[in-house]
């Protein structure tokens, strides 16, 4: 394995010190703002979780991806940073980059679903509906059109028509 001054120079920065401490500073002050911003988001979905819509769970999900991202590497960012030099060994170094690699993997899944389905939104509303109100009018609409062919489809569709939106 070596001595301490082996394993040390392995992990010294290889950045000027004044960048280092600055990244340092910089890396606390987002952890700050992304620790409270993402409990404030995850407290507020929690207190409204009966009224969330299906697109709004993709961005909780992102939420707590971003929180473990800020958990595991922020705190050995930071002082391995300010210390110009990775102070946690070798397999810590090796958990860092899987932990990376993982919630990045999380976030940009997360990222890549929810485009989608405001892609879908946008692109072809009647196909994703986000609430029950929609819901009844896509039925509403796919009825009318299917009431020129039948006539006990058109009593069902007027039945549809009828029922009060939900609020």
């Amino acid at each position: 394995m070596g001595n301490a001054s082996d394993t040390s120079a392995v992990f010294a920065s290889s950045i000027s010190e004044e960048h280092d401490i600055l990244m340092g500073s910089i890396y606390s002050v987002f952890c700050i703002l992304s620790l409270m911003g993402n409990c404030i988001l995850l407290l507020v979905a929690y207190h409204k979780r009966s009224t969330l819509k299906p697109a709004e769970f993709f961005i909780i999900n992102l939420s707590i991806s971003d929180l473990g991202m800020t958990l595991s590497l922020f705190p050995l960012a930071i002082p391995s940073s300010l210390t110009h030099r990775w102070l946690f060994g070798e397999i810590t170094c090796q958990l860092y980059a899987m932990c990376g690699v993982l919630f990045g993997l999380c976030s940009l899944t997360n990222l890549t679903a929810l485009s989608l389905v405001c892609c879908l939104k946008v692109a072809s509303p009647a196909m994703v509906t986000s609430s029950p109100r929609s819901a009844t009018r896509t039925g509403t609409a796919r009825c009318v059109s299917q009431m020129d062919s039948r006539r006990a489809t058109g009593r069902v569709c007027t039945a549809l028509r009828r029922q009060p939106p939900v609020t």
